[in-house]
Parts: structure tokens; sequence; C-alpha cells
């Protein structure tokens, strides 16, 4: 008795799965909540509810609307999920699309901050260089002695960069 029941469950829920018969009940539902709430889950007597249900439904509304009506959405349903799809990815689309373009202004902004950068030190380099060559010219200009030009010549030494600073890249760091 119970494979009966388990192999007419089992049947009733594979045909519910098919779009049509699917379509159709819940169609069924949709036109006859009311009705069916009261008959079920009312606190009246049960004739009062077989009443209630007898008065607000008919042959429309237990049949031709939700038969109608679930065919309408068993046949529009690969319409309506078609429709959903390219939403979808249109949406995708944009969001991808605004990811690249964000992706791009943070490029670009890290390359203008760079090329500032070189800049600034190009400037610096400059600078260093000038004084280098002012003090270059003090020195030749200058009558001083050996010591005296020593120690203007440490002092310069000490301003330039020694080959291993010039070959460091600050992005590097």
């Amino acid at each position: 008795m119970t494979d009966f029941f388990a192999q007419s469950l089992q049947a009733f829920q594979e045909r519910m799965r098919t779009p049509w018969i699917g379509s159709i009940l819940i169609a069924f539902l949709l036109w006859n909540w009311q009705p069916l709430l009261f008959l079920f889950a009312s606190d009246t007597a049960l004739p009062a509810r077989f009443a209630y249900f007898d008065a607000y439904t008919d042959w429309r509304s237990l049949f031709v609307g939700p038969i109608a009506t679930g065919f309408f959405f068993a046949a529009a349903k690969p319409w309506i999920s078609l429709l959903m799809d390219k939403l979808g990815a249109q949406a995708i689309h944009r969001s991808r699309l605004h990811a690249d373009r964000l992706a791009a202004y943070r490029r670009s902004k890290q390359l203008e901050q760079q090329q500032n950068l070189a800049k600034e030190e190009g400037q610096i380099e400059n600078e260093v260089t000038d004084q280098v060559i002012e003090r270059i010219k003090k020195i030749d200009e200058a009558q001083l002695d050996q010591g005296q030009k020593e120690q203007v010549q440490q002092k310069l030494r000490a301003l330039q960069p020694t080959p291993d600073e010039e070959d460091v890249d600050p992005i590097d760091e």
C-alpha cells in the first residue's frame, strides 16, 4: 500500500514539473486563492465553508480561467526567460564596462604620478648640477690656497650622486 502512495506521489511530482500542468496548477491557485483559503483555513462550520466556495467559484474560475492562463504562461515562459537572460547579460556587460573604466582611470592616475615624480627628480638633478657648476666656477675664479680648494672640492663630491645612487629607482624601493 505504501508503494502505491509513493509511486502516485512520484508520478504527481513528475507531472507537476512539466511546464503545462505546473502553469495550470499555479494559475488555478491564483484564480481561486480566496475561496481555497476560506475552505481550508476557516474556523466556521464545514457546510458554510462549502457554501462560500460554491458562491465565489464557478466553471470559469475553476476551469476556463486557470487553463487559459496556464497555457499562456507556459507558452510565454521561454520568451520571458529569454528577456530575463538578455537583461542579465546587459547588466553584467555594463558592470564590466564600469570596472574597466575605473581600472583605466586608476592606471592613468598612476602614470600621471610617475611622470610628476620623474619631473621632480629631473628638477632636483638640474638644481644639484647647477650648484656644482656654480661652485666649480667659484673655485676657478677664486684665489684660494690649496687647502681651501680641497675643502670646497670635498663638499662638491658630497653633493654629487654616486653611481650606486643613480641606479636606484624610487619605484623599485
